[in-house]
């Protein structure tokens, strides 16, 4: 058994023991496994109202239905569409006598229009169908289940396709008198966060450090320490909130054998470990094999959410959650791709260190 590979795998038992410990010290519910089975979709091959009505009635948690299906509540007056989406997309477009209820991070929601709609649902016996931009978008889904879990909103219906789809197909919809270009409509501005400014001023030291051959010796010193702490400050909030870190790992939909819960106890202290680890210059080897391991893992990730038309929260930093419309939030996705092979730079330096330090002789 090498040296490597003994820490690593002491690296490993110590973060599965510090997932489990702080697994004992959460509050609320966590399931150690995600036991949810494969969501089945309802569909109706005609205007079957009484399928919709018997199937609406013997629902008791959210439910994932196509779009036909949604189309038989309409017709039939069954339901209250909501639009989970941002009011500036709601605007531009949207179902026909659909509420607006933009999904929040945050819980700020209008208690007086929840309270009205769920008067309706009781009074008149509707459902809720909830809905935002079509495949990829998972607003919606989230707002059904808040609705559920903490409004007890029930029957409640969801369905994937979401506005896209219905106005493609020319079921009723809202549209503004004047049509914004895609451009106006799509995109509201790349803005900046504090770590965004962060990084960007790390990596103009970083340049520097590599061009001036006088200051190249601290280059890899730097990129350690600020290796180390990017993992010590990205892992923070996730050890802290590990049931918020699962539930967005989720949306990935590739995490196989149901391990988003699992792994959001132990991976975050993994990333806190190898942050100490490079932030104190101990075990900085196998450090920089695990942390390129773990940037190439996120890279996939992340690129693979966006190719299949995903418009989610990576789930890399929680308080840094973006709140923006679908298109932004698919833009704050290339933003952290780009971040993340600014990391791996940052590890391949520090990885392949000799070669940098032979230079400077």
């Amino acid at each position: 058994m090498t040296k490597q590979f003994k820490q690593l795998l002491g690296l490993l038992i110590l973060s599965l023991f510090l997932g489990l410990f702080r697994y004992f010290l959460l509050e609320e519910e966590y399931p150690l496994f995600n036991n949810t089975k494969n969501e089945q979709i309802f569909t109706v091959k005609s205007d079957s109202i009484k399928f919709v009505k018997d199937y609406l009635l013997n629902i008791s948690e959210p439910q994932l239905v196509d779009i036909n299906f949604s189309k038989t509540i309409y017709d039939y007056s069954l339901g209250i569409f909501v639009d989970a989406r941002d009011k500036e997309e709601f605007d531009i477009g949207h179902i026909k006598g659909a509420i607006n209820i933009p999904y929040e991070i945050d819980d700020n929601y209008n208690v007086e229009l929840l309270d009205s709609i769920d008067n309706e649902i009781i009074m008149n016996e509707k459902s809720l169908v909830v809905y935002c931009s079509g495949d990829g978008c998972t607003l919606g889904k989230d707002l059904a289940y808040y609705l559920y879990n903490e409004m007890n909103f029930f029957p409640l219906v969801y369905f994937e396709e979401g506005y896209p789809e219905w106005k493609k197909i020319n079921y009723p919809t809202t549209l503004p008198k004047y049509n914004p270009t895609n451009e106006e409509a799509e995109y509201s501005g790349l803005s900046y966060s504090n770590l965004d400014i962060v990084l960007i001023i790390s990596l103009i030291i970083t340049i520097i450090l590599f061009i001036y051959k006088p200051y190249k010796k601290y280059l890899l010193t730097f990129s350690r320490i600020l290796l180390g702490l990017i993992f010590i400050y990205f892992s923070f909030d996730k050890i802290l909130d590990p049931l918020r870190f699962a539930e967005l790992t989720t949306n990935y939909d590739i995490i196989p054998y149901n391990l988003e819960y699992f792994g959001a106890l132990v991976l975050p202290w993994v990333e806190m470990l190898i942050g100490l680890f490079l932030l104190t210059g101990v075990f900085i080897r196998i450090s920089a094999n695990v942390a390129l391991s773990m940037m190439i893992f996120f890279i996939f990730m992340i690129v693979q959410a966006y190719l299949r038309g995903k418009s989610i929260d990576c789930g890399c930093l929680l308080t840094n959650l973006s709140l923006e419309s679908a298109s932004d939030k698919r833009i704050y996705m290339l933003k952290r791709i780009v971040q993340d092979f600014y990391f791996l730079a940052l590890t391949l330096l520090i990885k392949y260190n000799n070669k940098v330090v032979d230079e400077n002789i």
